[in-house]
This record gives structure tokens, C-alpha cells and sequence, in this order.
């Protein structure tokens, strides 16, 4: 055995608190051999053994052991101890041979279940584990699966995200996740540098944007990207009045003046 199994009643009997400490120490020497030897508490033809053997086997001197004590004594050659738990060395050997058993047929045997009772628990408590499950898993895809409509419905309107999205030609309802990543990324953008923005500014610099860049597509990146290059100036108000001004010109104008209008107000955008 590996360890030394001691009642705290062994310890308080009337043999061990009447015996002296060198006989206390003594037995519990000869206890710590007989355990490792598992040898049921009897060292056999040990009376004729030389000291030097006592003391390397036992750890204890010839001379303490050689006369009986209320803690051993001696049959014949052989050393009887008092208190030697006999029937935890039982179940040490009988646990061992258990395992060297099952390690032969491959490792311990699965325990089956002897009756009903015993398996009907674990099924109703399996059943019903399994059903609150699957109802997590319904809700689960019916998260999942919400029409983008309700999902909108419950958030507030962004009038200036929905100018954005009329702007650029985007149909708000049909965004997939990364397409309503980038206009958000675009609209974050333009708020940083224009905290007050409205729709009727996304609406103007868009319109500016087609006329600063007729040939590139408009999108919500690239309208953020020339946010700054698409104000308006306002010396380009001004000469759009000058040119509906110089249309209501009188007939004495000079006649190269008018015959250059219609090239001029195409480029500005005037009908």
C-alpha cells in the first residue's frame, strides 16, 4: 500500500497513549514496513535478524523490538502488530486485481442500466433538453430569416441616408450587408466633415458631382471622396444669372454675344 490508513481511535486507545514515544515510534516504523510488504501485519522469521537488517528494512534497532510490548508481540520467530488495518489491504489487493483484470479485456466494462426506473429520468430530462434546443434553433432562424421591411420598420427614418441613397440610384430595400456598409461608411465620411448636413446638401453636391465628373459614376464612396470638390461656388450662381439675364437681352445686343448663349448655357446646365 501506498499510503498508511490510522483511526484517530487507534491513536487514542488505552495501548497506544499507555506506551512510552520510543515504543510509539517504533510501532509506527514496523506499521510503515508491513504496509509496503502488504504482508497482513505479521513479519515472519524476523527474531534471528541482525541489527543492521532491522535498521535498513524496519528503520527501527533489534534491541527495541526483541521484547513484547502492548503494541506487538512475538509468536514463535514471527512479529504480530497490534492495529494492523487488514481489511484496507484487502481492498487495496482486490481494487488491484480488479484493474489488471480489466486491462486484459480492454479498460473497465460499461455499466448497463438494471432497470426501467433508472433510464426513464435521463430520458424524459434528454427529451426535454432536446426540445428546448430546438425551439432555440427556431427562433434563432426566424431572427435570420426577418424581411428586410420589418427589420427597417423598427429602426428611425435617416432622411439624409435615404437622400444619399436616391442620389447615387440605390434601392434602400434591396442592400445587402456590405452595400449598406460602404453608404454608411460614405455618410460617417461626409457627417465628419459636414456635422449639419441635410438631404437638399446631398442633393446639390451630387448634382455637382455629375457636372464636375460627367464621364465617372456616382456612388456614396465617390461622393465622399470630392465631398469638398463639389461646393458649389458662388461665383457659379452668379454667372448663371448673368447668363439668364443676357437671354432676356434686348435685339440692338450685338449679335456675336447672343450666338455664343447657347454653347455657354449647355455648359452650365441652364435650359
Amino acid at each position: 500500500m501506498n499510503w498508511i490508513n490510522i483511526e484517530t481511535t487507534t491513536l487514542d486507545s488505552e495501548e497506544f497513549v499507555g506506551s512510552n514515544p520510543t515504543e510509539r515510534a517504533t510501532w509506527l516504523c514496523l506499521l510503515r514496513f508491513c504496509c509496503g510488504q502488504e504482508n497482513g501485519g505479521i513479519i515472519k522469521n524476523c527474531r534471528n535478524w541482525p541489527d543492521r537488517k532491522w535498521q535498513q528494512l524496519a528503520r527501527v534497532m533489534h534491541a527495541e523490538v526483541e521484547s513484547e510490548t502492548a503494541l506487538w508481540k512475538w509468536i514463535g520467530d514471527d512479529l504480530h502488530l497490534w492495529r494492523y488495518p487488514t481489511d484496507k489491504e484487502t481492498e487495496v489487493k482486490h481494487r488491484r486485481e480488479r484493474a489488471r483484470t480489466n486491462g486484459k479485456t480492454g479498460g473497465r466494462p460499461i455499466k448497463k442500466p438494471t432497470s426501467e426506473t433508472h433510464t426513464k429520468p435521463t430520458s424524459v430530462i434528454f427529451a426535454k433538453a432536446e426540445g428546448e434546443r430546438e425551439r432555440e434553433r427556431e427562433g434563432e432562424r426566424k431572427t435570420i430569416l426577418a424581411p428586410a421591411d420589418a427589420v427597417a420598420e423598427q429602426r428611425p427614418k435617416d432622411l439624409v441616408f435615404e437622400a444619399l441613397c436616391s442620389a447615387t440610384g440605390t434601392d434602400a430595400r434591396s442592400l445587402t450587408k456590405s452595400g449598406r456598409g460602404a453608404l454608411n461608411a460614405a455618410l460617417r465620411d461626409i457627417r465628419a466633415a459636414s456635422p449639419g448636413v441635410t438631404p437638399a446638401e446631398i442633393e446639390r453636391r451630387a448634382h455637382r458631382y455629375g457636372r464636375k465628373f460627367p464621364s465617372a459614376a456616382l456612388t456614396a464612396p465617390a461622393l465622399a471622396k470630392h465631398w469638398a470638390a463639389c461646393v458649389a461656388p458662388p461665383a457659379d450662381d452668379w454667372t448663371r444669372q448673368q447668363i439668364k439675364n443676357a437671354t432676356k437681352a434686348e435685339p440692338s445686343q450685338p449679335a456675336d454675344i447672343l450666338a455664343d448663349l447657347p454653347d455657354v448655357k449647355r455648359q452650365f446646365g441652364i435650359a
